[in-house]
């Protein structure tokens, strides 16, 4: 066992051999990443007679202080000005919106048919260690498609805005001054920060390990043919316990499945329910469709090709909570929620919450804020409060479909009970508020469409609620009670006297309001009277131009004038 080596094995000493790559597919997130990581080997490249092209996906609009459509105008040509100082035309514009790049399947998708386009032996992608969002997604999607397309080609990572361990460097020295020259197109990103400066000096420094007779390198980590599926992970061990520390994916099979259990009548609105979670910017979901209709429902035809939507039938009609508990049963999920056929989500609902459940892990529950609208749209009411117990054991201010949950409230027990046709999921609340805290996550991300769900069981609310709350008193005893109903009390003095100091407000305003009108009345009676005044004055020197003693002596008002221009 020795307790050092000569040269430590894991930096490279001589330049990578790129001579066999005859295509080549650049993935560039922001209009100048393509230049800025790798545009010393593009040249090399384009010399050797390889055929180069560049996808840009993002627009570049927040890269800058001007309006946003001339500076992704500006941003476009810099790009295309630099690709023609380095020597190729394939160039690409996506225009995504900045910071809007999710790792979900219509990116792969977009990734597969450029592949299938260009059949690249050689793909650039940013490295997974990059700092911005943009660069770390298209790394993941880089991978994962090029995992599905099941071909011989090489991918490399390059770095931008932060270093890489890197296992290939290339020699760029003979290069260096035109990528320099490229670099200087993007003066929008210059105004900025000194891109070209820093990046060139990070080049010079990568020269390092190469000898004294490179001027400048490029650094990559370069996955062969093959390795994407076999050892990956071990190629990315630096970059792996970096993620793990900040509780980041390297794998999108590391990410949660989220189960949406769908209660459904097959009810038109269902289609909409479906689409709202199709439109999930989080990847990994599975729906879990519910026929409570005992058999009747219709087959899920139009979904057939997301492999995520499964229909769970029955051959008996089930009720709200047997439906709910079937789809507990079904649901495959690490984290669960549930959504009615005549609800939908926001496209950033499961996401919040899911992210709220990595960053307090100790609190198995999330919830996010919901709109109550009627039938028509129009907005009732919002719940989106604090947790509190008390205030949960007062009322469900959580509609079914604002909370996420741990499969582990599952396994320690907690179900939908069935003897309760309405608020049974006010119970399942109480029962996972024993277990844990849920994180609250401020804003509204779904949709409560009161009024569609009605049935017989919803006028005897009050007969339901009683029975909710006895089954807890029980429970719980007294206590947890009178601690509710003494928070109920407190909220209810502060909300009187909010009301009778706003009510004061009111009133004030309205005086001040009331001498604001007596004193424009005042000011409008003055401005009446003045101009009458100036109508009759004006009159009288009407008539005093138009007398006769005027017109007699205008000859002697001229003498006069002409008397003083002498004097």
């Amino acid at each position: 066992m020795l307790d050092s080596s000569p040269e430590f094995p894991l930096y490279p000493n001589a330049s990578f051999d790129i001579s066999a790559f005859r295509k080549v597919l650049v993935l560039a997130p922001h209009p100048d990443d393509e230049v800025y990581g790798c545009g010393g080997l593009l040249r090399l490249l384009v010399e050797q007679g390889a055929i180069v092209h560049v996808l840009v996906f993002t627009n570049g609009a927040q890269g800058g202080d001007s309006d946003s459509d001339e500076l992704i105008t500006r941003r476009r040509a810099e790009s295309q000005a630099a690709a023609t100082v380095i020597g190729y035309s394939g160039l690409t514009f996506l225009d995504y919106e900045d910071r809007s790049l999710g790792f979900d399947d219509g990116l792969i998708q977009t990734l597969l048919e450029s592949l299938a386009e260009h059949q690249p032996d050689l793909v650039l992608a940013p490295a997974i260690t990059e700092r911005h969002p943009d660069h770390q997604v298209l790394a993941l999607a880089a991978v994962e498609a090029l995992r599905q397309l099941d071909q011989p080609v090489t991918l490399g990572f390059y770095e931008v805005s932060a270093p890489l361990i890197a296992n290939a460097l290339i020699d760029i020295s003979s290069v260096f001054e035109r990528k320099a020259r490229a670099m200087s197109c993007f003066a929008t990103q210059e105004a900025l920060e000194p891109y070209r400066q820093r990046l060139l000096a990070l080049n010079q420094y990568r020269a390092y390990s190469l000898g004294a007779d490179v001027a400048a390198a490029e650094a990559y980590q370069i996955v062969a043919p093959g390795e994407l599926r076999r050892s990956f992970v071990s190629l990315l061990q630096p970059a792996l316990r970096l993620r793990r520390s900040q509780q980041l994916a390297i794998d999108a099979a590391e990410l949660p499945l989220v189960s949406v259990i769908i209660r459904s009548v097959d009810r038109p609105s269902l289609n909409d329910a479906i689409a709202s979670v199709i439109a999930q910017t989080y990847p990994r979901i599975e729906m879990v469709v519910i026929d409570a209709t005992g058999g009747r429902h219709r087959r899920l035809l139009d979904y057939l090709h997301n492999r995520s939507v499964r229909l769970v039938q029955s051959e008996q009609p089930l009720s709200r909570a047997a439906a709910a508990n079937a789809g507990l049963h079904a649901a495959r999920g690490d984290e669960l929620i549930f959504l009615d056929d005549d609800d939908f989500f926001y496209p950033q609902h499961i996401a919040r919450l899911v992210q709220a459940r990595a960053q307090s892990p100790q609190n198995l529950a999330a919830y996010a804020g919901v709109e109550v609208v009627d039938a028509e749209g129009k907005h009732l009411l919002t719940y989106d409060h604090p947790w509190e117990f008390e205030r949960l054991l007062v009322t469900n201010f959580l509609p079914i479909h604002a909370v996420l949950f741990s499969r582990r409230l599952l396994d320690q027990g907690c179900r939908i009970d069935e003897n309760l046709p309405i608020l049974e999921d006010w119970d399942f609340w109480l029962q996972i508020a024993q277990l844990t805290t849920l994180s609250h996550v401020p804003g509204v991300s779904a949709v409560y469409r009161y009024g569609k769900g009605f049935s017989e069981h919803t006028k005897h609310y009050r007969q339901w609620r009683r029975t909710v709350v006895m089954k807890w008193l029980e429970k719980l005893g007294t206590t947890p009670f009178e601690q509710a109903f003494f928070w109920a009390a407190t909220h209810l003095d502060e909300a009187s006297q909010l009301v009778t100091y706003r009510e004061k407000q009111l009133a004030e305003c309205q005086n001040s309001l009331n001498e604001y009108q007596a004193q424009l009345a005042d000011m409008l009676g003055q401005l009446q009277h003045v101009q009458q005044e100036t109508r009759m004055l004006q009159t009288t020197l009407d008539s005093l131009l138009s007398s006769r003693s005027w017109r007699i002596t205008q000859p002697l008002r001229r003498f006069s004038q002409l008397i003083d221009r002498i004097r």
